[in-house]
């Protein structure tokens, strides 16, 4: 009787589940609910912070010590017992009054604050956004003035050193079990973030126009994007190839780029491009003075930093671009073609001969690895990439570069900010790719759709229109000249097809064409095409457009004037 009883609740139990899902399905009436649930159910399964591998092959076997396993990976060099700090006895003079009064005004507070979401997760001191938003009237000038206060004597109240670190478990690693497959996300004071933006505005409004970034420095930049990044690495190495040369890419990673940069790297680069000391002092006070909070389980530890700049803080990316800065003016002296998303470095060695690019390469790579060591980062030779961009059937003898003593093995395709790129820039592997992604990402949020229940169909549309479609046509402006081929054609029209069926619940029989007019959906190799000569348009008319006779992907004027898209 009571296996019966547990049978039969265990049934009601599902049953009550599977109505409350599908209830939920059908209620979902908006852009963001709907992409809130694909997050749902694409998302995999949690992963926590537990045992950690240490490096002699052993395992944590407490909180504390994954705690400070964690603390010696992503922290190095940490303070356990930090004191408070210097109290701001920096007596200011009237010029840095005058700076203050510059960075800081009532009207830019109110934007900074305004700029963030009103209710963004709280920082240690429980401050959200909102509270300051709605309170604005009474505090704006009470924030002003501390604001001035504080860059005027280079100092951060007490109260807003303190940041929570949280390891986010990165997507799609093999294991969790090693520390490096959890990214630290840094959460401060909204206070402080809110000086952060004013500085940031400050530095990029006054001081970038004056001295600006390398030009291939694509991230954390107006009128910059991947897209410009890889456009620009393409139009490289299409001419190589054109010219029947070989071009030796080199695409890596910069390990721990925001938690290893030494605080002297970061002064000095802040110094080439003409910041004020004062503002470098505040800059510099920020970080070395913050205490992280790390909490494992049952422990918690409260170390100090002696180096790196917090990862989810506002003037970090602009700090790292400042460090990175310097290594691309290193290399453009040295005439090598190197670009950089912010910590991940491209770079493209040409001639009519392997050995030539090789030796070059392997002299660049000593120059960026000497360049690490200075700034106490490290480029890891395991995730290097290394790809020979050629035509050519005999290359002849030639000797692999080598990075930190280690052998860089060459690889048939490489994947550089999401793009796949093949020893002959034929693109057949990431079509393969992008359409393997998206039947995954589809086949998931079926499971939200029943023949009787589920999404409407207007919102299954908006779900396709609005996150599948952008997947597919991400960085189109480089690839789109694989559709000159029926097979890669025919890849897309699946992924359309069975968008199309999701939509609408027609039977498996039905026909693409009839199915994309009852939607007035185009066929979405054409859909691909207006959009890469969109971008070529938009990348035209700010200037970053690398056309000429030798680059494949530049030719789509010409074949828009042949076979013209509506």
């Amino acid at each position: 009787m009571v296996e019966l009883g547990f049978g039969k609740t265990s049934k009601e139990e599902h049953k009550a589940k599977r109505s409350s899902w599908r209830r939920f399905c059908e209620e979902t009436n908006s852009l963001e609910a709907t992409s809130k649930l694909k997050r749902i159910l694409v998302k995999e399964r949690s992963q926590k912070l537990g045992y950690l591998g240490l490096q002699n092959g052993k395992y944590t076997e407490s909180d504390e010590e994954t705690a400070n396993h964690l603390l010696e990976v992503y922290f190095p060099g940490s303070i356990l017992n930090l004191i408070s700090g210097p109290t701001g006895a920096y007596s200011p003079q009237p010029r840095d009054w005058n700076l203050a009064c510059k960075v800081v005004s009532l009207e830019r507070v109110k934007w900074a604050f305004n700029s963030f979401h009103r209710y963004k997760s709280a920082s240690p001191d429980g401050i959200i956004p909102a509270l300051v938003i709605e309170g604005m009237d009474a505090l704006g000038l009470h924030i002003r003035n501390i604001y001035r206060a504080c860059l005027t004597h280079a100092y951060i109240p007490i109260k807003w050193r303190d940041v929570q670190v949280l390891f986010i478990p990165k997507p799609g690693k093999p294991t969790y079990t090693d520390a490096k497959s959890f990214r630290p996300i840094s959460l401060t004071s909204f206070m402080l973030k809110g000086l952060e933006r004013l500085v940031d505005w400050f530095i990029r409004d006054t001081h970038i126009p004056k001295w600006p970034l390398h030009h291939r420095q694509h991230a954390y930049q107006k009128g910059k994007s991947t897209e410009t990044a890889l456009h620009e690495l393409t139009a490289k190495i299409e001419k190589a190839m054109s010219e029947k040369k070989y071009a030796l890419g080199a695409f890596m990673d910069i390990e721990g780029a925001f938690n290893y940069a030494s605080f002297a790297a970061i002064c000095d680069a802040a110094r080439r491009h003409g910041i004020e000391p004062l503002l470098i002092g505040w800059i510099l006070h920020m970080l070395e003075w913050r205490k992280i909070h790390i909490s494992v389980g049952q422990k918690s530890i409260e170390p100090g930093c002696l180096r790196g700049c917090p990862q989810g803080g506002i003037l970090s990316p602009l700090l790292w671009l400042l460090v990175m800065d310097t290594l691309l003016w290193l290399l453009k002296d040295k005439n090598v073609f190197a670009q950089a998303f912010a910590d991940d470095l491209a770079v493209i060695i040409t001639g009519k001969f392997a050995d030539t690019v090789c030796d070059r390469l392997n002299a660049t790579l000593h120059v960026i690895h000497s360049w690490c060591l200075r700034n106490g980062l490290t480029v890891n030779a395991r995730k290097t990439g290394l790809v020979m961009f050629t035509r050519n059937v005999r290359w002849g003898s030639y000797t692999l570069p080598t990075l930190a003593g280690a052998e860089i093995q060459l690889a048939q395709t490489i994947k550089y900010l999401g793009v796949h790129f093949d020893s002959k820039l034929t693109w057949k592997h990431h079509i393969q790719e992008q359409y393997q992604k998206s039947c995954r990402l589809l086949w998931c949020c079926r499971n939200a759709i029943g023949k009787t229940w589920g999404l409407s169909p207007k919102r299954i549309f908006r779900m396709y229109t609005s996150i599948i479609k952008p997947i597919v046509m991400y960085a189109c402006i480089v690839w789109w000249p694989r559709l000159n081929f029926a097979n890669s054609r025919r890849l897309l029209t699946q992924i359309l097809r069975l968008g199309c069926l999701s939509i609408t619940g027609a039977m498996s029989t039905s026909p693409t064409a009839a199915l994309e007019a009852i939607l007035n959906l185009p066929p979405i190799h054409l859909e691909v095409i207006r959009k890469a000569a969109n971008d070529a348009y938009r990348l035209d008319t700010i200037g970053a457009w690398k056309g000429g006779q030798s680059n494949r992907h530049a030719s789509i004027w010409k074949f828009l004037a042949k076979h013209p898209v509506a």
